[in-house]
């Protein structure tokens, strides 16, 4: 009776082990994957068409361009040698951010196109007609529109919810499927790669109460990268890249 409950005890502790260690070594994974990413992978764009000459260089579209994250974007990934659109409602803006990346970067070509997001049909159609001719390789979702001031979900009006729904899910999406052709094509015709970059938010894992309406857009967000580079991969390899950060 002793040595049976003894090792039933064994085989317990064994299992407890075999978890521990599968828990460590996912934890070590992860620790090795955040260090190749920082210190080791390339960041310099090189397969995206940035450096190349002609034709070939790559040219990256960045909604929202006019500050924050997406000015910091424009401006690091001119830095790495692509061309840039950058779109915003402010032409001041663009023009302050054009002439600073070919100050910076001479070379670089920088197109500013003046339209509002929130303008979801004529803003993509005039972006659509930008690309036409250019070796498009890159597109940038960061517009979006932002929380403000906590609130029950009850006190929003239709209008908020409609700006909110158009802006960070519905021109996203309808962007992205505008231009996903001209991605691919592009890559095929050069023997580049592509990429689709998703600006998320830490809120879409947060679940939090009072900002239901811009939690739950960037999770959608979160959760379009995931399927899409899933598909991206399943159906065309590693020719189109699709990544979603979370600041």
């Amino acid at each position: 009776m002793f040595v049976e409950e003894v090792s039933k005890s064994s085989g317990i502790v064994q299992a407890f082990c075999a978890i521990g260690a599968v828990f460590l070594a996912k934890c070590v994974l992860k620790i090795l994957y955040w260090l190749y990413l920082h210190f080791i992978a390339s960041n310099n764009l090189t397969s995206y068409g940035a450096k190349s000459t002609g034709d070939r260089k790559g040219w990256a579209v960045i909604t929202g361009a006019s500050e924050g994250i997406g000015y910091g974007l424009a401006r690091e990934i001119a830095a790495r040698g692509m061309n840039i659109i950058v779109i915003s409602r402010s032409i001041d803006k663009l023009n302050n951010i054009a002439s600073g990346v070919k100050k910076a970067y001479p070379g670089t070509e920088v197109e500013c196109l003046v339209s509002d997001c929130a303008e979801v049909d004529s803003c993509i159609e005039k972006i659509s007609t930008c690309v036409e001719k250019k070796n498009l390789t890159m597109l940038v979702n960061n517009i979006g529109v932002e929380a403000n001031d906590p609130e029950p979900y009850e006190e929003k009006t239709a209008a908020d919810m409609k700006k909110m729904i158009g802006v960070n899910i519905e021109f996203s999406s309808l962007l992205t499927l505008r231009l996903l052709p001209n991605l691919i094509k592009n890559s095929k015709k050069h023997n580049l790669r592509s990429a689709i970059i998703n600006l998320s938010s830490n809120a879409s894992i947060l679940n939090s109460p009072l900002l239901v309406g811009y939690t739950s857009s960037k999770e959608y967000n979160r959760s379009f990268s995931l399927t899409l580079a899933g598909e991206m991969k399943a159906l065309h390899g590693n020719l189109v890249d699709v990544l979603c950060c979370r600041p």
